[in-house]
């Protein structure tokens, strides 16, 4: 009898409404999880997002990888104004006078030497222009502004690069090109900005 009313004052697990209870608790915490669709459905979504974030990070690395290699394809620069130090005092390509000084020339400035850059391949022929550029725009081009008193000229230092025995030095777009000979792959010439043409062209000699 006193074993009796022991074991009511001290339930044991093995009771029957003491595993109800347990059940109801591992129903409960059952209830709670997130079903095999929710988890899916979770999964995917974490998958979509890592995917958006890789395509992103390509399309970011595709972006800098143009714009680089159009800065490599793009075959001409325009030269810092201290560059021309080496041309004052002197008569470049035959003019009959010298330079004075040097001025930047604005990209307005070089598009239109550009744009005029089929009047080198029907130059006429002198002593300085002694061999025909076919295709100046194929190769690469330094541009200067150069001044004689007022008038502003544009000075263009040009070397072939057409494959890969005839590169361009390394320094192009920061230095003038300074080569004694080279035959047409080396030509110099000088753009009038007011004239809008070109005003004279020397091709290199042959060593």
């Amino acid at each position: 009898m006193l074993l009796r009313k022991l074991s009511d004052c001290f339930p044991s697990p093995f009771r029957p409404q003491h595993q109800r209870a347990v059940i109801l608790s591992a129903g409960r915490s059952l209830r709670d999880r997130p079903k095999s669709k929710d988890l899916r459905l979770l999964f995917a979504m974490r998958a979509g997002w890592v995917s958006f974030e890789i395509v992103l990070i390509l399309l970011s690395f595709c972006l800098s990888c143009r714009a680089t290699f159009a800065q490599q394809e793009q075959r001409w620069v325009i030269l810092p104004q201290s560059e021309g130090k080496f041309l004052i005092g002197i008569r470049p390509l035959g003019l009959s006078n010298k330079v004075t000084g040097t001025w930047q020339p604005a990209q307005a400035d070089v598009d239109a030497a550009e744009a005029n850059l089929k009047q080198i391949s029907v130059f006429p022929k002198s002593n300085y222009a002694w061999l025909p550029i076919e295709h100046p725009e194929r190769y690469f081009r330094q541009y200067l502004g150069l001044l004689q008193g007022a008038r502003k000229l544009i000075y263009l230092s040009a070397y072939c690069g057409e494959d890969d025995y005839k590169r361009a030095p390394y320094y192009w777009r920061d230095r003038l090109f300074m080569i004694a000979d080279g035959g047409d792959c080396v030509w110099k010439a000088l753009y009038d900005v007011a004239a809008k043409k070109f005003v004279s062209l020397s091709i290199n000699g042959l060593a």
